[in-house]
C-alpha cells in the first residue's frame, strides 16, 4: 500500500480543528502518556462516539487487543508509523495506517499528532505510501487555525502557516517570543491568563474573546490552552489554539437582532406562535400563545391533544381533519375556529402553521402562530345585521329620493321660472303655475291676513265663483287646518278632506289640503294653501312637491324682501353719504378759520339744500331765553322775525324743550301752532325738527328747522340732520381748541421770550461784581498766602475755586440764552473744518490726556456756524473728559445724508450713560457725577439740545455702563424758510 507522507509541522494545532482540516482521514493529538489533547470530527464519525468520551482517554478502547502495543510511538523517535486495527461504530474492525509524529517545539514535552488513513482494501493489494509522513504537516499547515507553542512565560516559540496567515503575519520573526498576553485588552486579558494558568496547572481551558490581528484588524477567536508534557509527563510547553469566530460572531448577533425584531412585531400584532414536535405531539409555546387560551402564567404540559380539548366540540372534528391533512401533504394548516379558554369563555382563534420536513423528508416539526379573532368575528357579525338594515332602508331611501327628484325638479323649475323677479304678486302667482303643472285635479290659493282673517289675494282660475267668495272674504285664524298650520309653523297636509270639520265653506270638491305657512323676520306673512281633487291621501312624493314649492316661493319672498330694505339703506346710505360730503367742505373751512358763527351758516346752508322750502335756525339759551345766532332760509312771516328777534321764552317755546332736556332730537311731521304760543306767526309751518348741538358732552344749543309743509321724516331726513348736526358740534369743538392753541402759543413765546431776555441779562450783569470778587480773592491769595493760618490759607483757596466755577456757570448760562435770544445766522457749515478747529483748540487736553480724534468725511450743513461748532466741542469734550480708567480717550465723528436729514454720530468709549439717565442728562444743570471727579456745570448737553432742536433736528443717545456713548443727532439738508429770527 502506499499512503502520502506528512508534511512537516509549523507549529501546535488545536484539537477540534485539525479534525476538520484533516477530513476524511480521522486525525487526533495526544501527549506523552497517549491521552488524547484533541480529535476531528472524521474520528468522531468512524467510532459513534462524543468528544468528552475521548478527550483526556487513550484510544486503546479503539484498537484491536491485538495491535494497542502499535498505537504509542517508541521513545525518542520524531516520526513513527504503523498499522493497526480500529473499531467503528458498527462494532466492526478496519486497517489503518497510523502516521505519527512529533508536534513543532515540542520535542520535550512529548506531544505527538497522529492521522489514520483507511487501508482496510489496500492491506494486501497497495503498496506501502511512504508520504503518510507528510500528511501530517499538510494538515497543519493547512489549517485556518492559530496554532501555537508557548514557553511557560507564555512567549511565542513557533506558529503554524496557516495560522500566521489569519493573524496578518508576514514574517514570524517579527513577533517571536513576543508575550501572548500582549494581544488581548481589557477583561479578555485576564482570561488569558486565567487559561495560561490553567494549562500550566496540567489542564486544558477554553475561551472566546475579542482580540487585533498582528496588523490591527479586529476579531473574535475561539482558544484553548493546553499543557504540552515531557515523557517523563513534566509541563514544559503550552499549546495555544485560537479559531477566528469573527463570521459566526456577527451571524450570532444579526440573528439575535432579527429574532427580536420578530419577537416585537409577534407581541405588536398580538400573535402567539408555537412549536409542535410530530413524533410525541409535545409542544413549546410563547406566553402570547397561552394567555389566548387563558393561561397568562403559562401551561405546564401542552400538547396537540390539549388543544383539540379546548376547541369546542362542534368544531374538532373539522379542525383535526384540516390539520391531519396539512401534515400529510405538506400544505399549510389554516383555519378558524372557536375554543374555550380556561376560564370557561368561548373565543374564536386564528392559527395558520406549516410542517417542517428533515433531509430525508420526514415530517419532525410545525411551525405556527395564534390569534384571537373573537372581535373581528364580532365586527363581521355587526356588519352582516348592518347589511340587512341598510337593504331596508335602500328601499326606503330610494322612494325619498324620487320624492327628493320630483320636489328639485320643481323647485328648478319654479326658480327658471321667477328668474331675479322681486315683484310679490309676481312670484306668488308664478308657484301657482308651477304647482298646476305638477299636479293634475289641482287647486290652490294664497293667504295674507287682513283684518282679523285670512284673506286670498291670488288664486288658480279653476276656483268656483262660491269657493272664491268664502276664501276671499277671508278665514279665521282658529280653522282647523290654519290652527294647525301656524302652531306647528311648518307644512300641514289633511286626508279625506270634510269641509264641514275643518270649517271651510264650498270645499267639497276636494278630497286633500295642503297648508305651507310663508315667514318673514321669523313671522308667518302668508299661508300657500293647495287642494287635490282626485286624491284622498297625500303621498310622500306629493308632499315633498308642495314643500318644495313653498320653500321656493318663501326663499323668493324673503329676496324680494331683502331687496326693498337694500334698496331703503342705499338711499339712506346716499343722503347720509350727500350730507357728508357736503359738510366736508366745513371741516375744510376749519383749518382756515375759527368763526363758529360762520360754522354754524354752513352747516344751515347743507340741511336746507336737501330739504324743501323753510328755513333753519340756531339758538343758544341766555338765561330763561332762547336767542337767535343764526338762520338760512325763509322766515315766511313779518311776525315770526320780529317775535325771534326780540327773543324766545324758554317756558313757552315747548318745541325746543324735549331736544334741549333729553339731548336727542325732536320730529314733529305735522306741526302744532299752539306748541310755541306764537300764534298766527307760525300758521304757515307744516313740519318741525329741532337737534341739540353738543360740544365736548355740554349742550350748547339747538338747530331748529321749520318746513312750510307737512313732512313725514323719514330715516333718510333724519339721518341727514343728524349726521350734520353731531359734525357741527365737532367742528366747534375744533375751533374752539384752535383758539386755545393759539392764546396759548402766544402765552408760552412771550414767556419764553422774557425768560430767555432775564436770564441774558441776569448773566451778563453778574459777570461785573463776580469778576471783582475773584480779582480781589486770587490778589489776597498772592499777597498773603502763608502769612496767616492754615484755615485761613484754605478758606481763601475755596473762595477762589467756588468764584471761578461761578464764572464757568455764568458763561455757561449766558452761552445758553443766547441760543434762544441771539438770532439765527445761516450759513454753509463745513463740518470737518470745524472739527480741525476744534482738535487745535483742545490741544492741550488731548495732549494730557492721550486722546485721539477722528472723524469721517463729513456733510456740509446749512446752519448757524457758531452754534455748530458749540455742539460738536461740547460733544467731543464730553467724549474726553468722561473716560474709563486705564483707557486712552478715542472720539470718532461720523454723518450722512438720511432722506431730508443729515445723521451725525459722535461716539467715545467712555464710562457710559444708565439708560435710566437718558432723560435727565439733557435738563440743564443736572450732573450724574460729583465735580471733584469730573468737572463741568451740567449745562453742556442741554445747550447742544437747544442748538439741535432750534435747527430743526433731534439729539439723543446710545449708550451702555463700561462700553462708551453715542450721541446722535440730525439736521434739516436743505435750509427750512418758514424759520424766523424770532423763533
Amino acid at each position: 500500500m502506499h499512503v502520502p507522507p506528512a508534511a512537516s509541522d509549523s507549529g501546535p494545532r488545536e484539537p477540534d480543528r485539525l479534525l476538520a482540516v484533516a477530513q476524511p482521514h480521522p486525525t487526533w493529538t495526544t501527549d506523552q502518556q497517549g491521552r488524547v489533547l484533541a480529535i476531528n470530527a472524521a474520528l468522531l464519525s468512524y467510532c459513534g462516539l462524543g468528544e468528552d468520551t475521548l478527550v483526556g482517554r487513550s484510544l486503546e478502547h479503539l484498537v484491536h487487543p491485538e495491535d494497542q502495543d502499535q498505537l504509542q510511538p517508541p521513545h525518542g523517535v520524531q516520526e513513527h508509523q504503523t498499522e493497526l486495527r480500529m473499531r467503528g461504530h458498527d462494532g466492526q474492525y478496519r486497517w489503518f495506517q497510523l502516521d505519527t509524529r512529533a508536534l513543532p517545539g515540542t520535542a520535550a514535552a512529548g506531544a505527538w499528532i497522529t492521522a489514520a488513513t483507511d487501508i482496510h482494501r489496500f492491506r494486501f493489494s497497495v503498496p506501502e505510501m511512504s508520504e503518510q509522513q507528510a500528511f501530517l504537516q499538510h494538515v497543519i499547515d493547512e489549517s485556518s487555525d492559530c496554532i501555537k507553542v508557548l514557553n511557560m512565560e507564555a512567549q511565542l516559540l513557533s506558529m503554524n502557516a496557516g495560522g500566521q496567515h489569519v493573524m496578518e503575519v508576514d514574517d514570524f520573526s517579527a513577533c517571536e517570543l513576543a508575550f501572548w498576553p500582549t494581544f488581548w485588552e481589557g477583561e479578555n486579558r485576564a482570561e488569558v491568563e486565567a487559561a495560561l494558568d490553567a494549562a500550566r496547572q496540567g489542564k486544558t481551558a477554553s475561551f472566546q474573546g475579542f482580540a487585533r490581528t498582528f496588523k490591527g484588524t479586529p476579531r473574535w477567536w475561539e482558544v484553548t490552552v493546553s499543557p504540552l508534557r515531557t515523557a517523563n509527563g513534566k509541563i514544559e510547553r503550552l499549546l495555544a489554539v485560537s479559531r477566528d469566530i469573527t463570521a459566526r460572531m456577527e451571524a450570532e448577533r444579526a440573528l439575535s437582532e432579527s429574532q427580536s425584531r420578530l419577537r416585537f412585531a409577534l407581541e405588536a400584532a398580538e400573535l402567539g406562535d408555537w412549536e409542535l414536535d410530530l413524533r410525541d405531539h409535545s409542544s413549546w409555546r410563547s406566553l402570547q400563545h397561552d394567555t389566548i387560551f387563558g393561561y397568562p402564567q403559562g401551561h405546564a404540559t401542552w400538547t396537540y391533544e390539549t388543544f383539540l380539548d379546548h376547541v369546542v366540540p362542534e368544531h374538532r372534528d373539522y379542525v383535526d381533519q384540516k390539520f391531519q391533512s396539512a401534515v400529510a401533504k405538506g400544505e399549510a394548516w389554516d383555519i378558524e375556529c372557536r375554543v374555550r379558554r380556561a376560564d370557561g369563555q368561548e373565543r374564536w382563534i386564528w392559527t395558520r402553521a406549516r410542517a417542517l420536513q428533515d433531509q430525508e423528508g420526514n415530517k419532525e416539526y410545525m411551525l405556527g402562530v395564534v390569534k384571537d379573532i373573537t372581535n373581528l368575528k364580532r365586527a363581521e357579525e355587526e356588519v352582516r345585521t348592518l347589511n340587512a338594515t341598510l337593504e331596508q332602508r335602500v328601499e326606503q331611501r330610494t322612494q325619498a329620493l324620487e320624492a327628493q327628484t320630483a320636489s328639485l325638479d320643481a323647485f328648478v323649475a319654479y326658480t327658471e321660472a321667477v328668474g331675479t323677479q322681486t315683484e310679490p304678486s309676481v312670484l306668488i302667482r308664478q308657484a301657482l303655475a308651477v304647482i298646476q303643472t305638477r299636479f293634475s285635479g289641482v287647486s290652490a290659493a294664497y293667504y295674507e291676513f287682513d283684518d282679523g282673517l285670512w284673506k286670498a289675494r291670488e288664486w288658480t282660475l279653476d276656483l268656483p265663483q262660491e269657493t272664491l267668495a268664502v276664501i276671499t272674504s277671508g278665514l279665521p285664524s282658529e280653522t282647523p287646518l290654519i290652527a294647525q298650520t301656524l302652531r306647528a309653523r311648518e307644512a300641514q297636509f289633511a286626508d279625506a278632506w270634510d269641509a264641514q270639520r275643518e270649517q271651510v265653506r264650498e270645499t267639497e270638491q276636494f278630497g286633500s289640503i295642503a297648508a305651507y305657512p310663508l315667514m318673514l323676520g321669523g313671522e308667518v306673512v302668508g299661508l300657500l294653501s293647495v287642494g287635490l281633487k282626485d286624491t284622498r291621501t297625500w303621498s310622500e312624493p306629493d308632499k315633498a312637491l308642495v314643500r318644495a314649492v313653498g320653500r321656493s316661493l318663501n326663499l323668493a319672498l324673503e329676496r324680494a324682501d331683502q331687496s326693498v330694505r337694500l334698496a331703503v339703506q342705499n338711499a339712506e346710505l346716499e343722503a347720509r353719504t350727500r350730507a357728508l360730503e357736503a359738510f366736508a367742505s366745513l371741516t375744510r373751512d376749519l383749518t382756515l378759520k375759527s368763526d363758529v358763527v360762520a360754522l354754524i351758516r354752513r352747516a344751515q346752508e347743507v340741511v336746507m339744500s336737501m330739504l324743501p322750502d323753510g328755513h333753519a335756525a340756531y339758538y343758544e339759551l341766555e338765561g330763561q331765553t332762547w336767542r337767535l345766532r343764526s338762520i338760512v332760509g325763509q322766515w315766511g312771516s313779518p311776525g315770526l322775525q320780529q317775535a325771534v328777534e326780540g327773543g324766545l321764552p324758554y317756558d313757552t317755546t315747548r318745541n325746543f324743550i324735549p331736544a334741549w332736556t333729553q339731548g336727542q332730537a325732536h320730529y314733529l311731521d305735522v306741526y302744532d301752532t299752539s306748541i310755541d304760543n306764537l300764534g298766527e306767526a307760525t300758521r304757515h309751518f307744516g313740519a318741525s325738527a329741532v337737534l341739540p348741538v353738543i360740544v365736548n358732552g355740554e349742550r350748547i344749543g339747538v338747530f331748529a328747522v321749520a318746513l312750510f309743509d307737512s313732512r313725514v321724516w323719514t330715516n333718510i331726513d333724519k339721518a341727514v340732520l343728524e349726521s350734520v348736526v353731531r359734525s357741527l358740534g365737532l367742528a366747534i369743538e375744533g375751533a374752539r381748541s384752535l383758539t386755545q392753541l393759539a392764546q396759548r402759543t402766544e402765552e408760552l413765546e412771550r414767556s419764553n421770550r422774557d425768560l430767555e431776555q432775564f436770564a441774558y441779562v441776569a448773566s451778563h450783569d453778574l459777570q461785573e461784581p463776580l469778576r471783582t470778587i475773584t480779582s480781589f480773592t486770587e490778589l489776597l491769595a498772592r499777597r498773603y498766602q502763608g502769612q496767616l493760618d492754615s484755615k485761613a490759607d484754605r478758606y481763601i483757596h475755596f473762595t477762589v475755586d467756588a468764584a471761578r466755577r461761578m464764572s464757568s456757570l455764568i458763561q455757561d448760562l449766558l452761552a445758553f440764552s443766547r441760543v434762544g435770544a441771539e438770532n439765527h445766522q445761516l450759513a454753509m457749515v463745513d463740518t470737518s473744518q470745524v472739527l480741525e478747529d476744534i482738535t487745535r483748540d483742545l490741544a492741550e487736553d488731548l495732549r494730557e490726556s492721550g486722546a485721539v480724534v477722528s472723524w469721517d468725511s463729513l456733510p456740509s450743513v446749512y446752519a448757524d456756524p457758531v452754534q455748530i461748532r458749540q455742539l460738536l466741542q461740547n460733544l467731543v469734550s464730553n467724549g474726553i473728559k468722561f473716560q474709563r480708567e486705564g483707557m486712552v480717550p478715542a472720539v470718532h465723528i461720523s454723518g450722512h445724508e438720511e432722506g431730508q436729514v443729515f445723521h451725525f454720530q459722535v461716539q467715545d468709549n467712555g464710562i457710559g450713560i444708565d439708560r435710566q439717565y437718558f432723560d435727565r442728562i439733557f435738563t440743564v444743570f443736572q450732573r450724574l457725577h460729583n465735580r471733584e471727579k469730573y468737572k463741568g456745570t451740567g449745562v453742556g448737553l442741554a445747550l447742544c439740545k437747544r442748538i439741535v432742536e432750534r435747527h430743526g433736528g433731534r439729539l439723543w443717545l446710545e449708550s451702555k455702563v463700561g462700553a462708551g456713548s453715542t450721541f446722535h443727532f440730525t439736521l434739516p439738508v436743505a435750509a427750512q424758510e418758514s424759520e424766523s429770527d424770532e423763533e
